[in-house]
């Protein structure tokens, strides 16, 4: 079957390329995220460069739980907007939040 000039065989080939290279993509976001921050308690570049790191309620280090939890968080919709309102989802619906690194004495 021919649509648009265009048969259906290509179609599909290019839709399973986008859904793979979407699938990548968000594993990458994912795995990034989450390896980075739980492995320095959460920190990332951009957090080293601000000088902050993201902490539990109880302002101890998040666990790799709470920062696989805060990668997925991400990748919801308005996820880099939710911050305007107040607290971005990523903190809230982790239950962390981003403070000030203390500078050691």
């Amino acid at each position: 079957m021919v649509l648009l000039g265009i048969d259906m065989d290509t179609i599909r080939s290019l839709a399973t390329n986008k859904m793979l290279t979407y699938s990548i993509v968000i594993f990458n976001i994912i795995t990034i995220y989450t390896i980075t921050e739980g492995a320095t308690k959460g920190r990332t570049l951009g957090k080293l460069i601000t000088k902050t790191r993201a902490v539990n309620y109880d302002l101890a280090p998040i666990t790799w739980k709470d920062a696989f939890i805060r990668s997925l968080v991400r990748l919801a919709p308005f996820d880099p907007i939710s911050g305007l309102s107040g607290m971005p989802w990523h903190d809230k619906w982790s239950k962390t939040y981003v403070v000030r690194n203390s500078p050691v004495l």
